[in-house]
């Protein structure tokens, strides 16, 4: 689990989503995306820069029964906690999952 705690780059790539309801997305796409980052802490603790609003998310995390998603920040974006996990198929370092949607993100070196 301590190999999930580092930085991430969160990719939307070519589009930006926006919040037009409290529970449905509008994705826009454009060339000047939005691309946000979270920093998952070894104190238990995260920061996510959203890249649907902008917002700076401060949060705690906590570990999950799941061995593919080990780790669940608690009220992240949108308010709902998120499941992390390592990407397996999809291209990227990590998927964040929050039993709807998901995002993308890669390990910043």
């Amino acid at each position: 689990m301590s190999h999930l705690l580092h930085t991430y780059k969160i990719f939307v790539p070519s589009s930006s989503a926006t919040l037009e309801t409290y529970d449905s997305y509008i994705t826009k796409t454009s060339a000047g995306a939005r691309n946000g980052n979270v920093t998952i802490k070894s104190d238990g603790t995260y920061i996510w820069n959203s890249a649907v609003d902008g917002k700076v998310i401060k949060g705690k995390w906590i570990k999950s029964k799941d061995i593919s998603s080990p780790l669940i920040l608690l009220k992240g974006e949108r308010g709902h906690d998120w499941k992390i996990g390592e990407s397996v198929h999809s291209g990227a370092d990590i998927v964040l999952w929050d039993g709807v949607s998901s995002q993308k993100a890669d390990l910043v070196k």
